[in-house]
């Protein structure tokens, strides 16, 4: 068992439980996963409406007949509300909380009751599957770091028990990334996790140094890029530097796992946990292909409402009337600035 795993259940997060239930889920038909994620849809929008102050006074008086007639929320509604958020029926002891970004320029709290958030990692480890990884697998860590000191001392103490390196981003100066090269020469790496925008920045630092990442260190097996959109272009210089396959994750802390790229760059979507949309600007269904607005629907958080919640992405679509097939994700991306000590 992995320390993420055992933390969880110390935690009294139900992750055994959510195994087995994705388990069931997937293990479904075709036509009984379908009528499965309709049903589900339904139960979640009547349990806040009977549950959930917000979102009553967001649905209003009417229960809805259909689903377009489902109100849509924006993440705005949940920082203007003066209602409650949290859905009456669930105890504080079972929730799991944090706070959104601000990368969309609208932070706010969010909350997800246990088994919820035991879903979303049960769905994690089951799509690092496909690239022979673990939970408890030997992560490089490209991401950001608190700097207040007691955030900062749980933040590595959680990287050490969790077997991750992580490579604080904020400084990207040559000088620190030879620094980072240092650790791929005396770690066994399995895989590069983190923002896509520091991850390229270093590829490109190897790549100008005639160095590949995977025969300094042969164990690394794929590069995962996450929070920024990891582009066509920024495949190709992160493939030719480390030597492994890169791929997308894609997905929101408030909401869950959205979408897993595999090794042939084809989407895959979470759908035994999240109900995708994609919305031309008029507010209607895309069938047809082409770009639109994404809205998710998390299938299993009763704390609080995510229905045709709309992110503020956008997604390139196949034709297609039932099921969506996404060929490209419009999502954030973040720039670098220089200073001139070279930092």
């Amino acid at each position: 068992m992995s320390f993420l795993e055992l933390s969880l259940r110390l935690k009294g997060f139900p992750f055994r439980e959510a195994e087995k239930e994705l388990n069931r889920i997937q293990n479904l038909s075709s036509e009984e996963f379908y009528e499965w994620q309709v049903k589900k849809r339904w139960q979640i929008v009547k349990y806040h409406y009977e549950n959930n102050e917000f979102y009553r006074s967001k649905v209003g008086n009417k229960f809805p007949d259909k689903w377009e007639d489902v109100p849509i929320i924006v993440k705005s509604d949940f920082q203007s509300s003066d209602k409650k958020l949290i859905s009456d029926s669930v105890k504080k002891k079972d929730l799991y909380t944090g706070y959104t970004s601000a990368s969309s320029g609208h932070p706010f709290n969010y909350a997800k009751d246990k088994f919820a958030h035991a879903m979303t990692w049960a769905l994690i480890k089951d799509r690092y599957k496909n690239f022979g990884l673990t939970l408890d697998s030997m992560q490089a860590r490209f991401y950001g770091i608190p700097f207040e000191r007691l955030d900062y001392i749980i933040e590595k103490t959680k990287d050490y028990l969790s077997g991750r390196v992580r490579f604080p981003v904020f400084d990207l100066s040559d000088e620190m990334l030879e620094t980072f090269l240092g650790k791929f020469k005396t770690e066994k790496f399995d895989y590069v996790y983190g923002y896509t925008n520091s991850i390229v920045i270093f590829a490109r630092y190897l790549i100008r140094n005639n160095v590949i990442l995977k025969e300094v260190c042969p164990s690394l097996k794929v590069c995962i890029g996450t929070s920024e959109n990891c582009t066509y272009e920024d495949k190709v210089i992160i493939e030719k530097a480390f030597g492994v396959p890169a791929v997308n994750e894609y997905g929101t802390s408030e909401v869950d796992l959205i979408a897993f790229e595999d090794m042939n760059g084809k989407w895959l979507l979470s759908d035994e946990n999240v109900y995708i949309e994609i919305l031309d600007d008029n507010g209607n269904k895309l069938t047809k292909g082409g770009e639109g607005r994404i809205l998710l629907t998390a299938l299993h958080n009763k704390a609080m409402p995510f229905i045709r919640y709309e992110i503020g992405d956008k997604a390139v679509i196949e034709p297609n009337n039932d099921k969506v097939i996404i060929k490209k994700l419009l999502g954030g991306v973040n720039d670098l600035i220089v200073l001139p000590s070279g930092k």
